[in-house]
């Protein structure tokens, strides 16, 4: 009998010992698929964003945001120059700073940034546009018009001149008053469709072109342009919302919004131009 029993002892130690291997090969085969899953959906993930963004998007420091500066003119500080309200309603007037943003246009590159942080765990910075870029082998995103942005100024007049194709939607320059109602208006250059805001709604503009300037040939130009700053919000929460539409394909697109004026949540695509003749 003691030979039986320990023979069953035994038995029962092996099986223990096996079932205890079997679960653990199991927990840690798990495991593994689970973080390979992981890692297979961060990097599909990554492909769509290089895709929409340019192939030589691998960290942050490829790309840039630039967001046009207001400098206000000097004067005799016992003149106010900004009023502002406090969330009781108190109001206030000051002399100011010399320098500011525009409201919609420091939000909107807000939204940019926290799009991408989400893919490299880190923001990307925000520059003012008389600050000088380095264009080579980065994606930059361009907040603002040619009358706003700098940078956008320089890059609509090489792209103009030089690489007239890339530049499916024109941004024409007018004088504003009364019958233009901002200084700026969208032209298909396909079907020469002139695009003109009032007061009851305005266009805004999301544009990419192939980074010309870049010596490697790599990386985008994004120009998020409206007549006004709401309209240029509306581009950038546009972008930040349905960015993967450009992803379809590589090249030269853009996605033209109408909205009603003042309000960018009301922005909808009017007309689309992707890669390869692709218009919708």
């Amino acid at each position: 009998m003691s030979g039986l029993a320990s023979v069953l002892n035994d038995s029962i130690g092996a099986g223990w010992i096996g079932n205890f291997l079997t679960e653990a090969l199991i927990l840690t085969g798990g495991a593994a698929l689970g973080y390979a899953g992981t890692l297979w959906r961060r990097a599909v993930r990554m492909r769509t964003l290089r895709r929409a963004f340019g192939r030589n998007v691998t960290s942050p420091d490829k790309f840039f945001i630039s967001v046009p500066l207001w400098s206000c003119k000097p004067g005799d500080r016992a003149v106010p120059r900004f009023a502002r309200r406090s969330p009781a309603g108190e109001r206030q007037e000051l002399y100011g700073p010399d320098n500011t943003f525009a409201m919609e246009d420091i939000l909107g590159g807000m939204l940019i940034s926290d799009l991408l942080a989400r893919y490299f765990k880190k923001p990307l910075k925000v520059l003012p546009d008389d600050q000088k870029l380095n264009w080579d082998g980065r994606t930059g995103i361009l907040i603002g018009a040619q009358t706003a942005n700098f940078h956008v100024a320089s890059v609509v007049k090489v792209f103009g001149s030089t690489y007239p194709d890339d530049l499916l939607i024109d941004i024409e320059v007018h004088e504003e008053n009364e019958d233009t109602k901002g200084k700026i208006t969208f032209v298909d250059k396909t079907d020469g469709t002139v695009f003109r805001s009032d007061y009851q709604c305005e266009y805004a503009l999301i544009q990419r072109l192939s980074n010309r300037f870049s010596e490697d040939h790599t990386g985008y130009i994004f120009i998020l342009a409206g007549v006004h700053a709401s309209g240029t919000y509306a581009a950038c929460q546009y972008l930040r919302n349905r960015w993967k539409r450009f992803a379809r394909r590589p090249g030269p697109a853009a996605v033209l919004l109408k909205m009603e004026y003042g309000h960018p949540e009301t922005a909808l695509a009017v007309r689309e131009y992707w890669p390869q003749g692709q218009k919708a």
